[in-house]
């Protein structure tokens, strides 16, 4: 073996063996975030979609989450396009929006071992992007902090899984004041 490989293995062991001479901190397989949706159909023309995320502590001991999570990103793809009946090559992306419905505090969340944590949120719909009836995918990627067991923070990215949904052209409701007969 040359010099130079058994250099480069002595340093990979070296950097690799630094993490198991510290506290142990979590890696981002022990957290994860799973993205739901309660209505998997909106209308074209719609202006937002609802997001139900649990964040799950797969880890082997209790997790405080920070609850300034941040979007970071979202990612869109059109999976089929139903006018052209197949599948569209589009590609979109969004980032750095706050989670809505979570107010900015310094307080932390805890997550026992196993436990998973509701959120709600808002996705805004580019009107350009989702004009034709088809079905979506998206997935959602945040970052925000957990607290060591030393107390002391660590940063960490997750990315949601990938979820779909379809956007459809809705019929216009009739109004009420054309229909006859009487009121009760």
């Amino acid at each position: 073996m040359s010099m130079k490989i058994k250099t480069a293995f002595a340093v990979l062991f070296l950097v690799s063996g630094q993490g198991l001479c510290r506290e142990s901190t979590l890696s981002p397989d022990d957290l994860t975030v799973r993205a739901a949706l309660p209505q998997q159909t909106v209308c074209s023309g719609a202006k937002s979609l609802t997001l139900e995320l649990y964040v799950t502590n797969n880890s082997s001991r209790n997790v405080s989450i920070s609850r300034e999570w941040t979007r970071e990103a979202v990612d869109y793809a059109v999976a089929y396009d139903v006018k052209e009946g197949f599948a569209r090559h589009e590609l979109f992306s969004v980032r750095s929006d706050p989670i809505s419905g979570v107010r900015p505090e310094r307080a932390s969340v805890k997550l026992p071992v196993g436990s998973a944590r509701r959120f709600e949120t808002t996705l805004a719909l580019d009107q350009d992007f989702f004009k034709k009836p088809a079905f979506y995918k998206a997935r959602v990627h945040y970052w925000g902090t957990i607290a060591q067991p030393n107390g002391t923070p660590q940063e960490v990215q997750l990315p949601s899984n990938w979820f779909l949904f379809e956007v459809k052209a809705c019929p216009v409701k009739a109004s009420s004041s054309s229909a006859s007969g009487g009121s009760f």
